[in-house]
């Protein structure tokens, strides 16, 4: 019997013991609760004015001493061709970074496929070690928070990841999102990764730790092709038709801002705006025919406006050049739309023909793992995630400026060609080196339902 009470009070004493411990490797009380090793998802519950600001280090919490998952790490590695070896040890703490993200409402589609591929990152990279600073090794885990593509939400949610959970790490989709918590993010010195159509609103010298996680930025997209357009096609005068809102008008800006800054022999005739959905394009058409512009450019139009524009525009007896030269299209939903008139839409993207092998192999294995259409910015939301990562480990820091440093001047080659951050060259829009260039085909409708790759743009230097 005494020998049974002594070893129920060892018991109680060791667990005490590890518990203490516990409490005192991972530095935080019991908000760390949220912070797990799986992808989760949270909404904004608690009001903004009880959260209190901070700028203490990353979230970090103790990790299970657990073998690295392999098997599942590998998947996605061998699918985008990264070299790894097959870590098998433990893991002595937990590295959180949080995604705001749409998973429910208009912008669930994309946001889900985004949850998805952030997982695999994270999966990846502990498959090779995760992540090691200072001697100790983090598994990585990402918490998603849906911010319903809501800008409220988001910056509500921001303020929550910072407050609450002390995160220092934050990815973002969306413009209008980005431009709601990036003000309060920058002030927390947080790294934001903003899945965005860069602009001047959403990164530059005002933003040091704002990453642009596109590879179709509004001025590179025009500044690789336009030449193209001039020089093969013989373009002289363009018509832009984009958005009647912050994010087209700052779209248009960079249309003008490749034009003049490649000093491009081409004149713009007319810069005008739609509100988004717009059913009937007759006023637009009619003022545009009416200037006999060799080119419309709908800029960073969506595929529905675009392909409405487009078979309206040949309707009425457009015989130019039709293209969206800004955000990527998507010639499916244009045939869709336009029929036989998209023949000959000009639009960038990776259609006709795959990037890489690695690419097809990556997108093969999204298809058969959920057994649905991968969403396009899937792969580099994926490469994105895996170089912050990858950035913190070359840091051996927590630290966002030190993390920073190195992110900006990596290079990769996974899944889109060569690829890096640029925006810092001399006269540049952007006034630092925080937009990610690669190169992304400019395409051309068929009739066969398809595109045609035309050239291969190569990202700016």
């Amino acid at each position: 019997m005494q020998k049974k009470v002594n070893m129920r009070l060892l018991g109680i004493i060791l667990s005490a013991v590890l518990l203490v411990t516990l409490v005192a490797c991972s530095g935080k009380t019991s908000t760390t609760a949220a912070t797990t090793t799986a992808a989760t998802t949270m909404t904004a519950t608690t009001p903004v004015s009880t959260m209190p600001a901070t700028t203490t280090s990353a979230t970090t919490t103790a990790a299970p001493t657990t073998a690295a998952t392999t098997a599942t790490g590998n998947v996605a590695y061998s699918a985008a061709s990264v070299a790894y070896t097959p870590y098998t040890g433990n893991f002595d703490r937990t590295f959180t970074y949080y995604n705001l993200d749409a998973l429910s409402g208009s912008g669930a589609t994309n946001g889900i496929g985004v949850e998805r591929i952030l997982k695999w990152a994270a999966d990846d990279t502990n498959a090779a070690g995760g992540i090691v600073v200072g001697g100790v090794r983090y598994k990585v885990a990402v918490q998603n928070l849906d911010n319903k593509y809501d800008a409220v939400t988001t910056a509500q949610l921001a303020q929550m990841v910072v407050g609450q959970y002390n995160g220092k790490f934050v990815g973002i989709f969306g413009t209008g999102p980005t431009l709601a918590a990036e003000d309060y993010l920058s002030a927390n010195n947080v790294i934001l990764n903003a899945v965005i159509a860069a602009s001047p609103l959403t990164i530059g010298a005002k933003y040091p730790l704002v990453f642009a996680d596109s590879i179709a930025d509004f001025a590179y997209g025009p500044s690789t092709y336009y030449p193209y357009f001039i020089n093969t096609l013989g373009v002289k005068t363009i018509a832009i038709g984009d958005t009647d809102n912050d994010t087209g008008r700052v779209m248009s800006k960079g249309v003008h801002y490749a034009i003049s800054s490649q000093n491009l022999n081409m004149q713009v005739v007319a810069d005008e705006y739609y509100t988004p959905g717009t059913q009937d394009f007759s006023p637009l058409i009619n003022k545009f025919m009416s200037l006999n512009p060799d080119m419309i450019d709908m800029a960073s139009s969506q595929p529905s406006d675009a392909a409405l524009f487009c078979k309206q525009a040949r309707d009425k007896g457009y015989k130019g050049i039709l293209a969206t030269s800004v955000v990527m299209g998507d010639p499916a939903i244009m045939w869709q739309i336009a029929g036989a008139d998209s023949t000959g839409y000009y639009e960038i993207g990776f259609f006709g023909g795959d990037p890489s092998a690695a690419y097809t192999a990556f997108r093969d294995k999204y298809t058969k793992t959920f057994t649905d259409a991968m969403p396009t910015q899937c792969p580099y939301n994926y490469e994105h995630a895996y170089n912050i990562f990858k950035a913190i480990n070359q840091a051996n820091s927590f630290d966002p400026y030190k993390v920073a440093s190195v992110l900006q001047n990596m290079t990769w080659n996974y899944m889109y060609g060569s690829s890096a951050f640029y925006g810092d060259a001399p006269g540049s829009l952007y006034g630092i080196k925080r937009v990610t260039g690669a190169a992304v085909p400019l395409v051309q409708c068929t009739t066969n339902k398809n595109a045609n790759r035309i050239m291969i743009g190569a990202p700016p230097s």
